[in-house]
Order: structure tokens, then sequence, then C-alpha cells
């Protein structure tokens, strides 16, 4: 039985502060930075170093390279300029696109557009771009929210929220190489529009990237409780599901021809509410080693109370019906995929609630045909921990558990009957997976945050100048 690989990174962040949990103390201190995986693919992962709570900017970016899914090498690069977020990241030239809004004036804000050559180990602005934004004070002015998604590493999508400080709306491309801007019809459906933008990500599903975006400022629990008073005509009710292939948006954008309106997937009215169950932001590996081109999302009713699951395959541009669940959409637990079925798990985290039912026991229910049955656990783990989450591998299963008095999640391997790693509660955890078998060939444990090293970093950034 081959053995999974763990990589612990902690001692790699050591350099930017300590790995601590997020605590009530360190809120009130505002010494914390933030690490996230930007990025995963079969040869890089990209992890970002973030401010919490002052400039909400990135303060360094942690480079891991791969090869045969073992660490080849790692290396950093400190940001020099004011950056909010990375949206691109070319692996052949090693470079990143990331861009940061900043006032200029009471009622102007910029867009700067940056690239980072990890090589040169340079920063340049590559585009500017300057927006009505509508503040008594520029002083007042911290963060300023906007959509920034970037296609490819030439064509950057960028959309002002439906806000008050926004007077002059805007839903354009910028083309950063050929320097110019490609303004885009706005207009959805009905009186929809894309300003009421709620995420949008680029997501790799089998090569082909797409962009998908969702639609409707009201979050579902909020709707719902809407909905239930009766309101019925609530202001910016309707939600969308759009989901757009990046080479055929590109070639409709330089066309003249692109409309939102011919890429919606869904749409939910005041008694409906829709989501995506992907989060990505530049990369989901989970989705690019996969060899269906459907994406799942979820479509909630609020009279019949019930949750539908659905499969849009972006081959076909056709939905189909997988079935239903009796939970509101944002507690719909992930689902998997067993041959041609979908199932999800119901984890007892009470088990003494439920009728006694031990805690190394977990429910399976098939969607399709709404049958449960219940699965022991096919490994043993002490009267102290419940059981968490399952994750199925082509070469294994892994269970992660959490154990409230050591203050602990513990990874096992099913395939090898052990435990493989234990992940205290201020770290996180991503999977390192064969992109040609989909096996699980190792884990990397980092720190999900750290307390600040001003000093060291300093010194870091004036010996990088």
């Amino acid at each position: 039985m081959s053995k999974i690989m763990i990589y612990n990174l902690n001692e790699l962040f050591n350099i930017f502060g300590n790995p601590t949990n997020f605590d009530v103390s360190s809120l009130l201190a505002k010494n914390i930075n933030n690490v996230s995986v930007i990025y995963q693919s079969n040869s890089y992962v990209l992890f970002t170093i973030s401010d919490c709570y002052d400039t909400y900017n990135i303060q360094s970016i942690i480079i891991v390279a791969l090869e045969n899914n073992n660490i080849k090498a790692t290396f950093t690069h400190i940001i020099k300029n004011e950056i909010s977020e990375i949206i691109y990241f070319d692996e052949e030239k090693l470079s990143l696109l990331g861009y940061s809004v900043k006032a200029i004036s009471s009622n102007l804000v910029e867009l700067k557009i940056f690239q980072i050559d990890l090589i040169k180990n340079e920063e340049k602005i590559v585009y500017r771009y300057t927006l009505d934004y509508c503040e008594e004070n520029a002083n007042l002015i911290n963060h300023i929210p906007i959509h920034v998604c970037a296609i490819n590493n030439r064509y950057i999508m960028v959309i002002t929220p439906n806000i008050d400080h926004f007077k002059n709306k805007i839903a354009l491309v910028f083309d950063i190489i050929g320097k110019q801007q490609i303004f885009i019809d706005p207009y959805i459906i009905d009186e929809h529009y894309i300003y009421e933008l709620l995420d949008m990500s680029v997501v790799s599903i089998n090569g082909k990237k797409n962009i998908l975006i969702k639609t409707g400022q009201i979050c579902s629990f909020d709707k719902r409780v809407f909905f239930y008073a009766k309101k019925q005509y609530f202001v910016n009710s309707t939600e969308t599901i759009i989901i757009i292939p990046c080479e055929e948006l590109i070639q409709n954008l330089v066309n003249g021809k692109f409309k939102f309106t011919k890429y919606i997937v869904d749409k939910a009215e005041y008694c409906e509410t829709l989501d995506f169950p992907i989060k990505a932001r530049i990369y989901n590996p989970y989705y690019a080693n996969s060899k269906s081109y459907s994406i799942i999302y979820y479509k909630e009713n609020f009279i019949i109370k019930k949750t539908d699951i659905i499969s849009y395959n972006l081959e076909t541009k056709k939905s189909s019906y997988i079935g239903s669940l009796p939970f509101p959409l944002e507690k719909i637990p992930p689902i998997y995929k067993e041959k041609d079925k979908h199932f999800i798990m119901y984890i007892p985290f009470y088990p003494h609630a439920i009728g006694g039912i031990p805690s190394k026991y977990f429910i399976k229910h098939y969607i399709e045909s709404n049958q449960l049955s219940f699965i022991e656990l096919p490994i043993s783990i002490s009267s102290n921990e419940i059981l968490n989450e399952v994750e199925f591998f082509n070469n294994d299963t892994i269970i992660e558990t959490k154990n409230f008095e050591s203050g602990q999640n513990l990874i096992y391997s099913v395939n090898n009957d052990m435990l493989i790693a234990k992940i205290g509660y201020g770290e996180n955890y991503l999977f390192v997976l064969n992109p040609k078998t989909n096996d699980l060939n190792a884990i990397m444990v980092y720190p999900r945050f750290l307390k600040k090293v001003k000093k060291l970093l300093n010194k870091r950034y004036n010996h990088c100048k």
C-alpha cells in the first residue's frame, strides 16, 4: 500500500510570524496575518500572507514548486506595492497579476493592475483606470468593494457593485496589452443587471476555462427570512447563475457581440435562491482533475422547503435534475459521486441526540433514489473523537475527526488503516493529487494565521530592494 506523504509547511512560514490560533485577544491586538491558498496546480501551490484588519493588503507570497507530487523547491516574494488580491498566475513565465484600488480624492479612486515577475523579483503597473467614487472625505475611504477577475493574462473583467458610492457604474474588460477598455452591456434579464454580482471566478475543467458568475445581492438566509415575513417584493430579489467559456467570451468581446443574457444557466425569483458549491478564486484542482464536464449547483424553493441538486453540462449546455434535499441551501453537505450516482454523508456530531448511534457510524444518502444506509467507520477511533469529514480518492479514503480534548483534527488513511496526521485548530491542509490517476499522493499542512513580525519583514523588504 503506497504511503501518503505529509508535508508540514509551518516552518516555511515562521520567517513571517508565529503560527497561532485566531482568538479574541488576537482580534483586539490587530496583530494577525491571514494565510490563504490562492492557486493550486500539478506544478505549483501559491500561498498569500495578508493583513487581516488595517490595509487588507497582501504582504508576501510563498510559492511551493512540485515535481512528481513531491516538493521540489520553495521560494518567497515580498510585495513592495499595495496589492489587494492576486488574480492570475502564469506558470510558464512565473508571473502574477494583481490589483489595488485606492482613493486619489474624495470623488475618485484609481484601479491599478500590477504584474509581478517572480524570476526578476520585479513589480510594475501595467494598467490604470480611474472610477467615480463619492465620499465626503477621502480619508474615510479604506476598503473599496469592486469585482476584478482575470479571464487570462491579457483580459481582465471589472464590475462595480450596486452601491451608492459608485454613481457611474461600469462593466468592462481591460485589454492590458492593447491598452484599451471594452465596455459590456450590463443587462441580464428583466430589471436585473450585472452590478448585482455576488461572486465570479475562473475555473478550469478538463483544460477548458470557464468564468462562473452568481448574481443576487441578498444572501440565501436573508432572502428566506424576507419571504417568510411576506415581503414578496423586496428590492433586488432576482438571482442568476451564468457560466461563460473564456475563449468564447474573449471572441465575442472583440467582435462586440457579447451579452450576459446568452449565458444564463438558471434564475431565481423572490421565492427561490441559487448558489454554486464552488468558491475557487483562480484554480480548482478537484474540477480540473474531474472526468466530468458538468458543474453542480443548488436551487432552493421556499414554498415547498426543498433544495434541488442540478447538474449543468458544459458541452451540451443543458441542465439535468439529480434530486432534492430537505435542507436550506447553505446547509447542503458536500456531494460525492459514485459511478453514476450522487450521494451525501450525514455525520453525527451529537451521536447521543439522534437515538444513540455511535460516532463511528455515518449515514450515506443517495440523492437520486432517496435511499439511506448506515456505514460503519472502517477505522478505529477513540471515544473522544467525532467524525468530521470524509474525502474519497481513487487510491484511498481520508477521514478527518475532531478531538475536543486535545484541540486537534486527526487525519486517517482508511486503506492504510492508520493515523497519518494531527492538525491543530490553527492549521489547515490541502491535498496533492496525481493529475492522471486522481490518486492522493500527499497532504500539505500550513498555518491559518500568523502573528506579525514587523521588524523581520522590514529587514527582509529592505534587503530585497
